[in-house]
């Protein structure tokens, strides 16, 4: 299981880096390793997967989820079951 892994900078910050977390997303596929990001926060930064103000209770809507937040659930949406 790896925890704690996010699409930009460790900081937080910068920009999300879609092929870097591709890669890093293939490596852990290609291990069978299962995973969990670290940033379902609301916090005004890269790695955040919320928009500031999103609500804590889910249901979000698209304009409440950042460029981190969408890459991240269609990540998982793709691994879901038939």
């Amino acid at each position: 299981m790896v925890t704690e892994w996010g699409t930009a900078n460790a900081d937080g910050n910068g920009t999300v880096d879609s092929t870097e977390t591709r890669r890093w997303l293939d490596f852990l596929d290609r291990r069978k390793l299962s995973w969990a990001n670290w940033s379902i926060t609301d916090k005004d930064e890269a790695t955040a997967a919320l928009r500031p103000g999103a609500p804590g209770t889910g249901g979000w809507t698209a304009a409440q989820i950042t460029t981190s937040g969408t890459y991240v659930r269609n990540e998982l949406r793709s691994h879901e079951a038939p």
